[in-house]
């Protein structure tokens, strides 16, 4: 028979509502990620998402179920919707033993809603159940799935480095939650979420709180080497500086455009700013053509764009981080950072354009980095590779 055990030792089960079985310890994932799982014996239960080609290589790994916060998206093809039939199917198949692990995404919504009126959630529920029945694929298979002690994995890529409570029933049963904005000091995961997390010395002295953070793990946004990456590399740098992405929800934003121009106007670095958004292929031609990319944070630090400039060759100059890192681009390394504070943005662009050949060497050993840990195939095997079959 098949036995399910955790790759690394101290690893806990969670048992319905929550008893852990063993402490888990703090640890990053481990530079072997191999998966062994048969996507034959792996659940995903996802929803739409906004890093989708990391999805894409998920769904590679495992048996999709849509459950989507409306039942109007459209499924991916060769996946299914979570229905009433799949929903009776998936219990029976959980019991049996059928998956060795199950992934599930990070909730749309949570069943309840603090601070409404009780009818007003009744309301909604009844709602949801008769036109939404899809986003209830999560909540509906919690209990099987904790009863039966399947490991359960929890990707979340929203942009904050809070979880939210609607998160708290998946972070309750999981194994590990995997999580893209990870905060440096895990207990304020959990501020502001109910009236007594206003203080991160209350979260600290909660023993749920303390378990809770043991189980969360950071995992980078990561990058797919596209189709046409190839064409779109540059033979030459013509550009000193190239930056393209919105600045209305980032106060870093605005403050390092405005160093920008002034290094331009003042010192003749040669800036590519477009003045309205463009196609990939374009936003990582002209992405090539340049020595840096000023890539600072957004709603929050991680993104695409520290990954896909490697992948071209372009240096990404980033803000001082502030989230827990998976593999991380060490400083003068990976990558270049710089400190907000006064001007620093000017201060590390000088002193990158004035040694090229250091630029050139940063930007291999990069793109070895990336390529190594951050592609996104990479990443999907290491949240599996928790996770492995024994065969006694």
């Amino acid at each position: 028979m098949v036995k399910r055990e955790l790759a690394r030792n101290g690893f806990c089960r969670t048992v319905w509502p929550g008893k852990c079985e063993t402490a888990l310890p703090y640890a990053f994932m481990s530079d072997t990620t191999l998966n062994n799982l048969s996507p034959e014996r792996v659940l995903i239960l996802y929803r739409p998402c906004s890093n989708q080609r990391f999805v894409k290589e998920l769904l590679k790994r495992g048996t999709g179920i849509f459950c989507p916060p409306k039942d109007r998206d459209k499924v991916a093809t060769h996946q299914k919707m979570f229905t009433w039939k799949e929903w009776l199917r998936l219990r029976r198949e959980l019991a049996e033993g059928r998956y060795d692990a199950v992934v599930c995404f990070g909730l749309a919504e949570g069943l309840w809603r603090p601070g409404r009126f009780w009818l007003s959630n009744v309301l909604k529920l009844i709602k949801r159940f008769f036109t939404s029945f899809a986003s209830f694929g999560p909540h509906l298979l919690l209990p099987t799935i904790t009863k039966y002690r399947v490991p359960l994995i929890v990707y979340e890529w929203e942009d904050s480095q809070a979880i939210a409570r609607k998160n708290w029933p998946l972070l309750e049963a999981c194994t590990l939650y995997y999580k893209t904005q990870c905060p440096v000091n895990l207990f304020k995961a959990f501020l502001w979420q109910d009236k007594r997390n206003e203080c991160v010395f209350n979260v600290s002295r909660s023993p749920r709180y303390q378990k809770w953070a043991q189980k969360i793990r950071p995992l980078s946004y990561g990058v797919t080497e596209v189709d046409y990456l190839a064409d779109c590399i540059a033979p030459e740098k013509t550009v000193d500086v190239f930056f393209a992405g919105g600045v209305s929800y980032s106060w870093i934003r605005p403050d390092g455009l405005r160093q920008l121009r002034e290094l331009a106007q003042e010192e003749g670095v040669i800036i590519d700013i477009p003045d309205k958004a463009i196609p990939h292929r374009e936003y990582l031609q002209r992405m090539s053509r340049a020595w840096l990319v000023f890539s600072p944070e957004g709603a929050e630090w991680d993104c695409t764009r520290h990954h896909e400039s490697l992948l071209v060759g372009t240096v990404p100059v980033i803000n001082q981080p502030n989230i827990r890192r998976y593999k991380p681009y060490l400083d003068g390394e990976h990558a270049l950072y710089y400190n907000v504070e006064e001007d620093g943005l000017k201060k590390v662009i000088r002193a990158a354009l004035a040694d090229k050949e250091r630029l050139r060497a940063i930007g291999r050993c990069g793109a070895e980095h990336t390529r190594r840990y951050h592609l996104h195939t990479r990443l999907a095997d290491a949240m599996l590779s928790a996770v492995q079959p024994t065969v006694l």
